[in-house]
């Protein structure tokens, strides 16, 4: 039920294929890790030992994989993220989330160079990719070949929750340890380069010689050049230099987030509530829950169900007992409690017939509570796919109005889309579109930020054609994480619209981004781009056949 995304050791296989042109020369501040030892390092990386027990880490996430730190991006646009932080490795919890929002404080653009030069290096610098890394380059790493990564950091996403229990968790949390208290941003390359010899930051971000036969690592997000012309003062990053960095960490609390909340983002001292210590969420916060449950906590119950059903905090996973759990925090007015019990009803888990009735009229409970609007659209998007329940576009359509009424920004989005295809029941009325995609974009929906530059471009619903605010839209949306805006960028950054200075080398990190967060227009486009090599890539129709067929 619940969805995570999780980082392992030997997560991520590295790009190979050469993406960007050479930027201008910069001034790095080189740093060599020539052994595993943590004091020669500038990476901040998960140690080896278990982390479940420490207040507060600061992991380096350059060797995500760039749905993770995309996913990561989407889910700080709609409240404070939410991990899991243990032995296994750091797993982003996308379901779940503490109450709150990030703000962007710009800091001087700061350049820097680590050259990794073995493989003990490698797997301390890069905990998610280094094992991956040194099986694919193995003979290259026996030789004379490093690993360089480069940085430019201009700021840091700060929300202003200081401090955050297992109270104040909403969404499917179970086996969280720690929130992300803020996500130092930039842009960064990693490059294979050569053991002992030094490099710059921009021959690091620089693209591999389009005519070396030789097997090349290069991987890259955003743009060298447009970091170091950061304004001190900005508001938010520019797209070209947006990819999260660094994250700091703070633990969960064992005790409420009382007076918890900074008013001020810088400076601000995070990670402990007044005469409280920070404890990670583990086995005695399950125990916690189960007797705040059996003393009739239905919330503690649904946490307790949750944790149960997953098996996470050393707690054995049992679907039948998760059943119970659930049932209990619905029969005590928990609208989560009711909506996990529906769906493990519908997936046939735990042994539980599939009741369709049974199931509909637990979501409708769900739906029916104040402020859980989400639950709403989750049955809508049931009702219209047929999907547990009967298939009903008019039911559908009733509890999308529900949830956007109650501000729920996807459900405003995805009753635009029906209007505009006329579908689910609906008559076609882009100018309705129009004004629900709007909606869903004031509220914070990137896709329909999105949906809203397409009426831009093409002019529909009584708007006329405005590029430069379609791309306004469309950086929106991207940076909300909605990958086909990402990819829309890139058209108007390849064809010079909205303003823009057409360069199709710029338009080439917009598309992979997007094809890299699940986006078919951004991997098409991409593909495009290395069949006739442009943007600064050779021709290579096997890596363009390769994203036609991720784009099909």
């Amino acid at each position: 039920m619940n969805a995570r995304l999780r980082v392992p050791a030997t997560a991520w296989a590295v790009m190979l294929a050469p993406t960007l042109a050479a930027c201008a020369p910069t001034t790095p501040r080189p740093a060599t890790l020539e052994s595993a030892g943590p004091e020669t390092s500038t990476l901040g990386v998960i140690p080896t030992e278990c982390l479940q027990s420490e207040d507060s880490a600061a992991p380096m996430v350059v060797d995500w994989p760039p749905s993770t730190r995309a996913a990561l991006e989407r889910r700080m646009t709609q409240g404070v993220a939410v991990i899991r932080l243990g032995c296994e490795g750091l797993e982003l919890l996308e379901n779940c989330r503490v109450q709150g929002s990030y703000g962007f404080v710009a800091t001087r653009p700061e350049v820097s160079v680590l050259k990794l030069q073995d493989a003990p290096a490698i797997r301390k610098g890069l905990p998610s990719a280094g094992l991956q890394l040194i099986a694919d380059y193995s003979n290259e790493l026996r030789s004379n070949m490093s690993v360089d990564v480069a940085t430019a950091i201009v700021g840091q996403r700060m929300t202003t929750v200081r401090a955050a229990s297992p109270t104040d968790l909403e969404g499917q949390c179970g086996g969280a340890t720690h929130f992300v208290r803020g996500v130092s941003v930039g842009a960064f390359a990693m490059k294979s380069g050569t053991r002992g010899q030094s490099v710059s930051a921009a021959q690091v971000f620089g693209a591999p010689s389009a005519d070396s036969k030789a097997k090349t690592l290069y991987n890259v997000d955003g743009t060298l050049t447009r970091c170091e012309t950061v304004e001190k003062d900005a508001t938010r990053p520019p797209l070209e230099c947006a990819s999260p960095l660094r994250l700091e960490l703070i633990a969960l609390c064992d005790e409420p987030r009382a007076a918890a909340v900074d008013s001020s983002v810088v400076g601000s001292e995070g990670g402990r509530p007044a005469g409280g210590r920070c404890v990670p969420v583990n086995e005695a916060r399950a125990a916690t829950y189960r007797r705040a449950c059996d003393g009739g906590d239905a919330a503690a119950c649904f946490y307790l169900g949750d944790i149960v059903e997953t098996g996470h905090s050393g707690v054995t996973q049992d679907h039948s007992r998760a059943a119970a759990l659930y049932q209990r925090a619905c029969e005590g007015a928990n609208p989560p409690g009711c909506a996990g019990l529906a769906f493990m009803i519908r997936e046939k888990r735990a042994g539980l017939a599939n009741s369709v009735s049974g199931a509909d009229e637990l979501l409708k409970q769900a739906c029916g509570a104040p402020g859980r609007a989400d639950i709403c659209a989750r049955l809508a998007a049931s009702y219209a796919a047929g999907t547990g329940v009967q298939k009903n576009e008019g039911r559908s359509v009733e509890l999308l109005r529900r949830a956007c009424a109650a501000k729920n920004s996807a459900a405003c989005g995805d009753l635009g889309a029906a209007h505009l295809s006329g579908q689910r029941g609906l008559d076609k009325d882009s100018t309705k579109a129009v004004e629900l995609f709007r909606q869903a974009c004031d509220a914070g929906d990137a896709h329909g930020c999105s949906e809203l530059g397409v009426a831009y471009t093409k002019g529909y619903g009584k708007l006329h054609k405005n590029f430069s605010k379609a791309l306004e839209l469309y950086r929106r949306a991207c940076e909300g994480g909605y990958a086909t805006g990402c990819a829309y960028v890139g058209v108007f950054q390849r064809h010079g619209r909205g303003g823009l200075k057409e360069d199709p080398v710029k338009s080439i990190p917009f598309f992979r981004r997007a094809c890299d967060g699940g986006s078919a227009p951004g991997c098409s486009k991409l593909g495009f781009m290395h069949q006739l090599g442009l943007g600064g890539l050779r021709k290579d129709n096997d890596a363009a056949l390769k994203l036609y067929r991720r784009a099909c």
